[in-house]
């Protein structure tokens, strides 16, 4: 059985995670699917909670069941970039939906990059894509003697429109 002190220990765990996620004691109890009495006599260390209990609220506070039994803190994963490590801290004081929002955007750009790397799994930098509507090879002039975008654009697009117009006249 467990100690007083140690589920005191506990208990400040659980309050200072719960008031970190900015959740009164009757939100997070509702997430445990426990009455908020309950809950408060976890974060008081008067009980403990059931093992299935504590994997759950481990999984809600995106900690280790260590954590929030002894203190341990997770294993931390280095961030070597000292201005996104910098950026994350700040935005733990954030309103919540703002971090949510910061994650999705995030996501959003991790997702991106998964995309563009399923489809060109052979190269570091996707091409650019490939814009010309000629079939024919680039032109083998020098860049300064290329003609520019417009000017590509109405000697190569507009003779073959022309061209259309007189087979159907």
């Amino acid at each position: 059985m467990l100690d007083a002190q140690m589920r005191k220990a506990f208990g400040s765990r659980l309050r200072a995670l719960r008031k970190q996620n900015h959740w009164t004691l009757k939100e997070l109890a509702a997430k445990l699917s426990i009455l908020p009495s309950q809950f408060n006599k976890y974060e008081c260390g008067i009980n403990f909670p059931l093992p299935e209990k504590l994997v759950e609220m481990a999984d809600l506070f995106h900690t280790s069941v260590d954590f929030l039994l002894i203190g341990t803190p997770p294993e931390e994963i280095p961030l070597h970039n000292r201005r996104l490590l910098e950026r994350f801290q700040a935005l733990q004081s954030f309103p919540i939906e703002d971090q949510e929002t910061v994650i999705k955007i995030i996501d959003a750009f991790v997702i991106k990059l998964r995309v563009e790397g399923a489809l060109h799994p052979f190269s570091a930098v996707s091409p650019p894509p490939n814009r010309s509507r000629s079939k024919q090879p680039p032109s083998k002039k020098p860049l300064s003697k290329q003609p520019k975008s417009r000017e590509l654009f109405r000697t190569q697009l507009k003779p073959a429109k022309s061209a259309k117009r007189s087979k159907s006249a």
